[in-house]
């Protein structure tokens, strides 16, 4: 009985295994769900706005809105699209500009 009991759960420790492993790869993270609004101050003094929605963010800075589609990311979350970047990891983001012209920023209401 014990044999029939460890081979009935082989299958399934190996398929919850797989699907864990595969659930990691599925997509791209991003900071805090989809319809989260998050306020940055950025070393230079500029406040940005960035929505998170399931794919993409919309960026609202200096009075002009990008959006950008989400990006495959190592570690993080990457958005890209319009000349615009942003990428980061927790409260913390880089937006590269159009020009190249690089902030560094921090959330103000991160959870």
């Amino acid at each position: 009985m014990r044999r029939t009991l460890a081979r009935a759960a082989g299958p399934v420790t190996s398929a919850a295994i797989a699907l864990a492993a595969l659930s990691g790869c599925a997509a791209p993270s991003h900071p805090a769900g989809a319809g989260r609004v998050v306020a940055f101050r950025c070393a230079d003094h500029s406040d940005i706005t960035v929505d998170f929605v399931a794919n993409h963010a919309v960026l609202h800075a200096d009075g002009s809105t990008w959006t950008l589609a989400l990006q495959r990311s190592g570690s993080g979350f990457r958005y890209a699209g319009a000349g615009q970047s942003l990428r980061g990891k927790g409260a913390a983001l880089d937006w590269t500009e159009s020009g190249g012209t690089t902030h560094r920023c921090t959330a103000m209401n991160w959870p």
